[in-house]
């Protein structure tokens, strides 16, 4: 079913949607443990989310993308977004993004991510 959503998404040829069934895709991969492909998709996801100009969704991407990654990338990235997200008024950055891209970064890299950020 979720396979279905996405195609209708990917059909529709907008960027807002490209950029959406990317992510989604991501979801996909990690529910199935193809835990190689997400990296990838959410890189691909960051990169049209920027292109459709949905900034928070860019830079939600862009944090749960930091959480997948290990040492100081994935950390670069993940106070990156942020610092900006902090900038736009969110407060809380990591349950934002949980709501925004829930379910993306594998448990135990989530929590320690979580914890170091504060």
């Amino acid at each position: 079913m979720a396979e279905r959503d996405v195609g209708q998404l990917e059909r529709e040829r907008l960027a807002w949607a490209d950029a959406l069934a990317l992510l989604l895709r991501a979801g996909l991969s990690v529910a199935r443990g193809e835990v190689a492909d997400v990296a990838p998709l959410l890189e691909r996801a960051t990169a049209a989310f920027d292109a459709a100009q949905m900034a928070v969704h860019a830079h939600v991407v862009r944090r749960r993308l930091g959480e997948m990654l290990s040492g100081d990338e994935g950390r670069s990235l993940v106070h990156a977004a942020d610092a900006w997200m902090h900038s736009q008024g969110i407060r809380n950055p990591a349950r934002y993004a949980e709501v925004l891209a829930p379910n993306l970064a594998p448990r135990e890299r989530a929590s320690a991510v979580k914890e170091s950020s504060g």
